[in-house]
C-alpha cells in the first residue's frame, strides 16, 4: 500500500551532534566489524581504507581512516554490517562517543581534522 504525500514518514530530533554547515556533512557507506554490539550515532570509528571499521579504542595512527556514525547500528551478529557514516562536517566535541572506555585525544582530533571533520564546543 502506498503512502500519501502529506503523511509523516519519520522524524529526527536535534541532538546537537552537527553544529555547523561548513564543511558540509557528507556521508558514505562503510562496513562495521561483526560483534561490535550496538553502535550509537556520534561514535567515532576507525579502520583501514576499504576494510572494516570499529569504534575507536586507542589513539589513531597514520594510514587509518576515521569517520563518525550517522545513525544507530546493531552489530550483535556474526556478520559485518554496512552503515552510513559522516566523512566530513562540523561536529560537537561533547557529543562524540568511542568504544566506552577510550577518551579522544588531541592527536585523534587532528586526524579527524585532516579528514575534513572539524570539532568544536557547542554552547
Amino acid at each position: 500500500m502506498g503512502k500519501k504525500l502529506n503523511e509523516r514518514v519519520g522524524a529526527l530530533e536535534y541532538d546537537e551532534l552537527i553544529i555547523g554547515s561548513h564543511p558540509v556533512a557528507d556521508v558514505v557507506l562503510v562496513d562495521l566489524a561483526a560483534g561490535s554490539g550496538i553502535i550509537k550515532r556520534g561514535t567515532v570509528i576507525i579502520g583501514d581504507p576499504g576494510g572494516t571499521f570499529a569504534p575507536i579504542a586507542a589513539a589513531a595512527s597514520a594510514g587509518k581512516v576515521l569517520y563518525i556514525v550517522a545513525e544507530d547500528v546493531d552489530i550483535t551478529g556474526s556478520d559485518p554490517v554496512t552503515a552510513t557514516v559522516y566523512r566530513s562536517g562540523k561536529f560537537n566535541r561533547q557529543r562524540l562517543l568511542t568504544n566506552g572506555t577510550y577518551t579522544l585525544a588531541k592527536s585523534d582530533e587532528e586526524y579527524l581534522r585532516l579528514g575534513n571533520i572539524l570539532l568544536d564546543d557547542a554552547i
